[in-house]
């Protein structure tokens, strides 16, 4: 799914074995950790990640998503018995319209949401600000929203945090309250949207690159807010800038 139909390239520097890494555009990433090559979470499920994520694809590349998508609507094969669907009706999807988009959940239950990229998207992560390497060939331009589902009431303090703490741009829409951030400071968001008795958290989590690394770190210190992933504890168990 993440590679043969979203189009993401598998980060040909992990070895085999090893939870794949599937580069999404220029400088995004999806670690697909599995039970089947992690056996730490041999009996703990795939993570699921609390909300929608946006990926945006060129206009050259969105029509050829599309078409893949319908096959494997079409024809499931080893994806029947998982919990992969199209939620969107694909039939009415256009691939020249840059409003179209289409809702997919992928196997492991992740709610995805494909669009084609705005002009300022593809600006600002088209690889002019850099590129991770093992991106070539990535059909997708990159992760554009992530919609993060909270407790009614707390999406204010929420994004005061990301401003706060980390240094970003937030705003309000009508859907709650929303973190600017990403290369060109608005080309990447994360929506915090409230909602009635949101999923439990399993750990999954997003990564940021983040400037003034040590500052960010002693704020998020000060607060409290360091914090271990108990799932990965055997890759990483740091809580201090010494080790």
């Amino acid at each position: 799914f993440y590679g043969e139909t979203m189009g993401c390239v598998r980060d040909p520097r992990r070895t085999p074995g090893k939870t794949p890494h599937h580069n999404c555009g220029a400088m995004c990433q999806f670690h697909t950790g599995s039970p089947d090559s992690e056996p730490d979470i041999a009996n703990q499920g795939a993570q699921v990640w609390r909300g929608t994520v946006t990926v945006a694809y060129p206009p050259e590349e969105y029509p050829e998503l599309l078409e893949r998508l319908r096959a494997l609507e079409r024809s499931p094969g080893i994806l029947a018995d998982t919990q992969f669907r199209v939620t969107s009706d694909l039939s009415g999807a256009s691939a020249s319209s840059s409003s179209s988009s289409v809702e997919v959940t992928c196997p492991y239950g992740n709610r995805f949401r494909f669009r084609p990229a705005t002009e300022e998207e593809l600006r600002s992560l088209g690889g002019a600000y850099g590129r991770r390497p093992g991106t070539l060939g990535a059909k997708p331009l990159g992760i554009v929203e992530a919609d993060v589902e909270v407790p009614r009431g707390v999406g204010k303090g929420v994004a005061e945090f990301y401003e706060n703490v980390f240094g970003f741009s937030t705003s309000e829409d009508e859907r709650g309250h929303v973190v600017w951030g990403g290369p060109g400071g608005k080309s990447q968001r994360i929506n915090i949207v409230e909602v009635e008795d949101p999923p439990e958290s399993t750990g999954e989590h997003l990564a940021i690159y983040i400037s003034n690394f040590e500052e960010t770190y002693t704020r998020c210190d000060e607060r409290g807010s360091i914090w271990v992933n108990p799932r990965f504890t055997h890759l990483d168990n740091v809580t201090d800038l010494a080790s």
